[in-house]
Order: C-alpha cells, then structure tokens, then sequence
C-alpha cells in the first residue's frame, strides 16, 4: 500500500472522492438576478418565542467544505428580525441545507428544495448543540492518520490526526449529516453513511466505521495454543471476509535466537500444528495471506509460546547412598542401594521402611521389576540370577541364567521375559537381539526364544497383553523402540531421535495407564563430539510419540517410575529422586 502526499495528486483525489452531483452554480445572488426566487422561514427559541437577530446560513447540499477540489461556498447569509422571520431572494434553484444560529443555540433543516416558485420553510426551533464521538478502523498496521471525515453541505470537515482512528464532531445542530469518509490509501473505497446529532447529547458511535478493504487482507483473531504433553503449537485465525480473494498462507516462525523464517509456504487451512519446536525455546508465529497471484499481503502481528515440558519439577530428595534401581508398588517405592538393602519410600518421598539387606551373595544387583501379589523381581549380575522376593526382602524363588546374558526383562501374566543376548557377545559385538521367556512356575530358567534378529541389541523391555516393548540400540539406523505383536509377529520401529553414533548406557521401558515411557542415555555422540543429555519419551501402545522431555546433561538418570496420577519420579546416579508433576 501506498501513502499519497498532501499534493497536486492528492487535490485531485479529493475532488474526485468528495464529489458529489452538482446543485446550482455557487454564485452569490443579490435578489435582483433574473430567475431568482424568494424563500421564507421562521426561527424560535424553545419557550416559544420568536428568535430575533438569529444569523441564518444557506449551504448547497452538495458542498465541499475540505477546501480541496472543487470549491462551494455558502450561498447566502441573512439574520432574523424581531419576529424571528428571515427571508432570501437571491437563491437559485437547487437543494439547500439551512443554518441558525444564535449564541449557544443552533438549528438544521436538511435538503429545502427551492424551485421556480417561492419557497416557505416550516418553522423551526433552536436548541442546544449536540456531539457525536466515534471510531474509524482500518486494516492492522494501516495509518488511520490518513482518514478524513466530510460533511456535505455543512462547512464542517476532520483530518484525523489519532494514531486510534477516534473523531468528534462537536458543536453541532440537530439533525441528520450526509457524510463522506475516506482515506488517501490506496486499498480503501469511500464510504458514504449518515450521522446523527442529538440536542443537548454527548453520543458515542456504539460500533467503530469500517471503510471497504480492496488490498490483500491481514489474517484476523490469530491465536495460539500448545499441548504440553504432545508438545505440539496449534495456530488458528479467522478466514478473511473482505478484501482481494485468498489463495492461501505463509506461516513464519522464530525463536529467540533466530530471524523470521518460513515455516510453511502456501499453507491452504486456517489451522496449523508445529511438533517441531525445541523444548526450552521461545518462539514467536505470524503468517500473511497470499492473493491469487501469490503475492503476500502484510504479516499478522506475533503470537509467541515457550516450549516447556509436559512435567515440572515438584520435590526432590537426596539420598544417603547410591542406589542401582527402584520399582513401583502399589503407590510405594522400593529401593535397592549399593549396600544390597531394600528401602521403601512412599509418593511424598518420605521413607516409610528401614534399610533392610537382600541376600544376593555375592552378586551385583542391576534392575527391579514390579511382579504380582506384592513381590518384585531383581536381576543380578555375576552370575546373572533373577530373584522373586516380598517387601520384606524374603527371598521367594530364584532362576540362574547361565547360557546368555539378559540385557533387561519384564514381568507380565506369570512370565518373565527377556531381551538378551549370547553370553561371548556381552560387549560391543552388534549381533544378537533376542527375545525369549520362562514360566514363573519353571524352577529354572528354562528360555523358550520368541524372536531373534541382527543389528544392535534389544537393551528395556515391556509387555502388555498385545505387544512386546524393545528399547534398540543401534547404530545403524539410530535410536527407537521396537514393538512386536505377539500374536502375528509383525515388528514396528519407532525411531525416537534419529541421531546415528554413540552408546546407550542406560534405558528403561515402563508402562503405565496405558501409555509406554522410555528412558534412555546416549553417553557420547561421536559425530557431534559432545556428551549428549537423556530423554524420557511418552508414546502410545501403536507407537506415536506423545511428548518427550529432555533432562541437564549433568546429571545421569538411572531409573524412572510414574504412580496412579500420572507423577513422573526420576532416580539419579547423584543420588537423588527427582519428583516431576504433570504440568
């Protein structure tokens, strides 16, 4: 859009806005020219009696009182006598408006004709000035300094000078006003409306005046929404109603530390999802129409949205020694310290059972998994032996592993289930991702193989009634979950993160309320040559990734638990439980 100047071209711009059919010539009579007719009338005041030494105006209808253009003044000027008559005879015919006034008192009457005949005018009365105050509006970022306000037929005319588009026309006799309102931007038509004054009332336009938008219209009502556990910003506005046809969208985004960017050209809907934001950043949206010809209008102005994780931090407690793992319990936390002892700890981290020693000679414990009927299950590690024991920390069964080594295994409908591997390939040789169980019944480990393949290793596992969870560290294809169906054994790869290279240290797989969390920890990224930092992901049991949520890379997570209520706890190798509350 362009702003025209107060110029020759701009003169010539009001001419032609402001026009309107010409009445007659605007010559002063002197009631002596030929074809000249009288015209009569009489003023009161409001107690009724006559209004004598009122000064009485008559104003073509047509007038332009801007002074731009063409020029119209005021026809002629006569004053009441003792009677409050007044007469004129120097009028030509034509379509008049009439003024009195006198002192604080005004009076209007709109459009007299005078013909070839005398003309008499009904009797009015002066009364009390009125004002009326309102509002223009214009596009968003369109200067309503540009707007002016005509009254034809009046020698009333506002050039707005509010940045807010507010106008007042005050002092003013009652009655209704044929006014103009226009602007010297290019994408806006003339708007012709009325107005009405009241005696005595200071009014107030109940509704702001719109001019007719002709330019690439400006998105309206853009707002901002965002899913803190999908992690998803959702954008939506109003389709224009006026201006050039819309052929579509150019979203934008930037983020604090960035220039605006596209985000996505041509978008066709009036809502947009974003699902690529980074947690902890700021970023700020805005988007512009595209007319037919694919030329974008002006950009809205900025909706802005912190990315921020789905928990935050609500309690913490340190503890007094290392611990390796810990299980949920029915809304109870066992722990198992570096000592072998069992401690418990309920939802408000307040520890409700001494330390008491496992007997796992002398093995190292790894994990703990929750079992049925109040016991829990602890994998050891040299030898590899899995426990079944009670709160109490009373040994109920064991199984030795002796032919390969479990990477992780879970509990489901009275069998244990493993992701392991042969024991010669416990290191570093990428073969051997194996799926195999055993009864709990079994009085030994007696694996029968679900499925085998090659590339990398099953490392956490989880099971439900349909699938089997496998947290797979690969380097080949990155990082992920794998979920296979039990019954037709169909494999779905999830992949999380993308990024080829590196270790996962530690990782683990828990279902809750229907929903699968994976923590893992990749300890170095050889390709970016930087110690990375661990992630919890929250997917669905089909394999969409709900949320996920990034942790400080210094501090290593060992185990996570989540209670009825959704409560994420974290255990930390800096000895600690970290306790994180939906947001």
């Amino acid at each position: 859009m362009k702003i025209l100047l107060c110029s020759v071209a701009f003169a010539a711009l009001l001419f032609f806005a402001c026009s309107k059919p010409s009445g007659p010539d605007d010559n002063t009579g002197t009631g002596s020219e030929t074809g000249n007719v009288a015209l009569t009338g009489k003023l009161y005041h409001l107690n009724g009696l006559p209004a004598k030494n009122a000064r009485v105006q008559f104003i073509t209808v047509d007038h332009n009182p801007s002074g731009l253009g063409k020029v119209r003044t005021i026809a002629d000027t006569v004053t009441t006598d003792t009677n409050g008559n007044y007469s004129v005879d120097s009028l030509l015919p034509g379509e008049y408006n009439i003024f009195g006034d006198l002192g604080s008192e005004l009076a209007y009457v709109d459009s007299i004709i005078v013909s070839d005949s005398d003309t008499v005018v009904p009797p009015d009365t002066l009364k009390a000035p009125g004002s009326l105050a309102g509002t223009i509006e214009l596009e968003p970022g369109d200067d309503r300094r540009t707007l002016f306000v005509i009254l034809f037929g009046t020698t009333t005319s506002l050039h707005l000078t509010d940045s807010l588009g507010r106008f007042a026309l005050s002092n003013m006799a009652e009655g209704p006003y044929s006014v103009r309102i226009l602007t010297t931007l290019d994408t806006y038509e003339p708007k012709d409306t009325s107005l009405v004054i009241r005696a005595g009332l200071a009014d107030t336009a109940i509704s702001p005046i719109r001019l007719r938008y002709k330019g690439i219209p400006i998105p309206k009502n853009l707002q901002i929404q965002y899913d803190t556990l999908k992690q998803i910003v959702t954008l939506t506005w109003n389709r224009p109603t006026t201006g050039a046809p819309v052929s579509g969208y150019n979203i934008y985004r930037k983020n604090q530390d960035s220039s605006l960017v596209l985000l996505k050209p041509d978008w066709q809907d009036t809502v947009f999802s974003d699902s690529t934001a980074i947690q902890d950043q700021t970023y700020e949206y805005r988007l512009a129409a595209l007319d037919t010809q694919n030329t974008e209008g002006v950009k809205t102005a900025a909706v802005s949205v912190k990315i921020v994780s789905a928990f935050s931090l609500s309690d913490s407690l340190i503890l007094s020694i290392r611990a390796f793992d810990m299980v949920n319990m029915g809304g109870a936390f066992i722990l198992l310290d570096t000592n072998k002892t069992l401690s418990i700890y309920d939802t408000s981290l307040k520890q409700i059972t001494s330390a008491k020693p496992l007997p796992l000679n002398s093995s190292t414990p790894l994990y703990l998994k929750e079992g049925p009927s109040q016991t829990f299950y602890c994998l050891s590690d040299s030898p590899q032996v899995i426990y079944q024991l009670n709160q109490n920390g009373d040994t109920l069964k064991t199984w030795k592993i002796d032919s390969v080594y479990v990477n992780d295994f879970a509990y489901y409908n009275d069998s244990l289930y493993l992701s392991y591997h042969s024991f010669n390939d416990r290191y570093y040789n990428h073969i051997g991702k194996n799926i195999g169980k055993f009864a709990i019944t079994d009085s030994v480990a007696d694996i029968i193989p679900i499925d085998s393949a090659t590339g990398g290793y099953y490392k956490g596992i989880a099971v439900d009634q349909e699938n089997i969870y496998l947290a797979v560290d690969d380097y080949s294809s990155g990082y992920g979950i794998e979920i296979l169906n039990k019954t037709t054994r169909n494999v779905q790869h999830v992949i999380l993160d993308g990024v080829v290279g590196g270790q996962i240290l530690h990782y683990r797989l828990v279902i809750s309320q229907g929903k699968i969390y994976l923590l893992y920890y990749r300890n170095y990224l050889y390709s970016m040559n930087e110690w990375t930092a661990e992630k919890v992901f929250i997917l669905e049991p089909a394999g969409t990734i709900l949320t996920s949520m990034e942790f400080s890379k210094e501090r290593e997570m060992l185990s996570i638990q989540i209670d009825a209520d959704g409560t994420l706890y974290c255990l930390t190798n800096d000895q600690k439980i970290l306790k994180y509350s939906k947001r």
